[in-house]
C-alpha cells in the first residue's frame, strides 16, 4: 500500500525524496472565475504535485486519466473539509471523475468524510517494536540486492502480478512510494540479469526472473514497510519474509523505534507473514476513502475554459 502519515508514509536505493515541485493552491471552486484561468480542464497534474492552503499540505497525483489520489503530507495538520472541497473543485475542473485517498488514520479522515467522501476499504495496521528480530535466512541473503536501472519494468511487472488492479502502482507510483519518507531502501530478490538481456524477460526462465521487491522507509524514529510484492511463482518460498526482515534490520540499525505496515483485512497470507515476524495489529486500523466527482454542466464548463 502506498503510505499515509499515520499508516505507511502504499513506494532507489538509500536516498531522500526528489525535490518537491512548486506547490499549487486549491481554487475557490469549479464554477468560480478563479478556477477558469488557473486550472483549465484536462490539465495534467504532475506526479507528486504539492497542495498548500492555510497551513495544510497534501500531495496529489493522477492514478489514471479519470482518478486522482489526494494524500496528506507529513507535518500537516489534518485536512479540513474546506481544503478537501477546494481540491475537489480544482480536480473536477481538470477533468478528473474520482478522487481516492491514501490510507488514513481516524484523526485524518474527518475532513474527507465531512467533504462527502465515503470509505472504500478498511485496512489492518500492524506495528513492531523491533525488539526481537530473526536473522535473514542464509539461503536468501545473496538474492537480496539493489535493483538495476534496467530492472524497473520487471519490478512493475511483479507488482502487477502480485496485486489486484485497485492496489497496483505504475511507474509514477513507484517513485511516489520511494519518496513517501525522507529516507527509503529499495531492494529486489533474484539473480541479476545477464549482460545484454532484458530483466525479467520470459526467455531467461523462472530461475532468472525477478522474484520480489520491497521498499522500506523511515521518518524520524518510525519505520514503514511501504511496499512488498512477490511474484506468484515465488510466493510461499520465504522470499517475502527475507525482504521484510532485511528492511526491519535496516530500520533498527538506524535507531528506528517502531515499524508499521498495513494490508487488507482479508489478506490472510500477508497478515500471517507479518504476525509471524512479530507485528501486532493496531486497534484502530486505516481507511481508504473515495469521492465521485460530478462534471460541471455544459454552460459552467464553457465558462471555465
Amino acid at each position: 500500500m502506498l503510505p499515509s502519515r499515520a499508516g505507511h508514509p502504499a513506494l532507489l536505493a538509500e536516498t531522500g525524496p526528489p525535490p518537491h515541485p512548486a506547490p499549487w493552491h486549491p481554487s475557490l471552486g469549479a464554477c468560480s472565475g478563479v478556477a477558469a484561468h488557473a486550472y483549465p480542464r484536462r490539465r495534467v497534474v504532475r506526479a507528486g504535485e504539492v497542495v498548500e492552503w492555510r497551513g495544510q499540505r497534501a500531495r496529489v497525483r493522477p492514478r489514471d486519466a479519470d482518478v486522482a489520489e489526494l494524500v496528506p503530507l507529513p507535518g500537516s495538520p489534518p485536512l479540513s473539509a474546506a481544503f478537501v472541497r477546494r481540491c475537489a473543485d480544482t480536480l473536477v475542473g481538470r477533468g478528473f471523475r474520482e478522487i481516492v485517498t491514501g490510507a488514513l488514520a481516524p484523526q485524518e479522515a474527518h475532513g474527507f468524510v465531512d467533504a462527502g467522501f465515503e470509505r472504500r476499504e478498511h485496512l489492518c495496521l500492524l506495528v513492531h517494536d523491533l525488539g526481537v528480530l530473526a536473522a535473514v535466512d542464509d539461503a536468501h541473503v545473496e538474492l537480496i540486492r539493489k535493483p538495476r536501472r534496467t530492472e524497473r519494468p520487471a519490478v512493475l511487472a511483479v507488482d502487477a502480478l502480485a496485486f489486484q488492479p485497485f492496489w497496483r502502482i505504475d511507474d509514477r507510483g513507484l517513485d511516489d512510494a520511494a519518496a513517501a519518507t525522507p529516507v527509503s531502501r529499495f531492494r529486489v530478490a533474484g539473480p541479476p540479469p545477464r549482460a545484454g538481456s532484458v530483466a525479467g524477460a520470459p526467455s531467461e526462465g523462472r530461475r532468472a526472473e525477478l522474484a520480489a521487491y520491497a521498499i522500506s522507509g523511515r521518518a524520524g524514529r518510525r519505520g514503514y514497510v511501504q511496499r512488498l510484492a512477490v511474484h506468484p511463482h515465488h510466493q510461499r518460498a520465504g522470499i517475502g519474509r527475507a525482504l521484510v526482515l532485511d528492511g526491519l534490520h535496516w530500520m533498527r540499525r538506524r535507531r528506528v523505534e517502531l515499524a508499521l505496515v498495513n494490508t487488507q483485512v482479508d489478506n490472510a497470507p500477508a497478515l500471517g507473514l507479518y504476525e509471524s515476524l512479530g507485528f501486532r495489529p493496531d486497534s484502530h486500523g486505516l481507511d481508504v476513502f473515495a469521492l465521485r466527482l460530478q462534471p460541471p454542466a455544459p454552460a459552467a464548463a464553457t465558462g471555465l475554459l
